[in-house]
């Protein structure tokens, strides 16, 4: 049996970080994960996850390491707008099925 992605701790205002890899969570990143001001590592790896990235994603402008690869099986791409967060230094989508390009606004990171 597997689970999907916890909303619950979208109400946790204040977290930092965020570790949940190879929990074999499926279904896709929950929206309401765009909540976070102050999320500075989110590392959902090693899940079953699929669907499209969220785009919710673009709004964790505090956002240091992101890690979404690895058994996950998104379609699409990577989104543009992840090129705006300014302070990601790490972005990990390894083997998680993505097929199209790296777009060139990725060239900000």
């Amino acid at each position: 049996m597997t689970l999907e992605l916890p909303q619950s701790v979208a109400a946790i205002p204040l977290l930092c970080h965020l570790h949940i890899d190879s929990n074999f969570f499926s279904g896709q990143i929950p929206p309401e994960y765009h909540t976070w001001q102050h999320l500075q590592y989110l590392a959902l790896f090693g899940n079953e996850l699929a669907s499209n990235i969220t785009p919710e994603l673009e709004n964790l402008s505090a956002l240091h390491e992101l890690y979404i690869g690895y058994y996950n099986t998104y379609s699409g791409s990577i989104l543009p707008k992840i090129g705006n967060l300014s302070n990601l230094v790490r972005l990990d989508a390894a083997y998680c099925g993505l097929s199209s390009k790296i777009r060139a606004e990725l060239g900000k990171l």
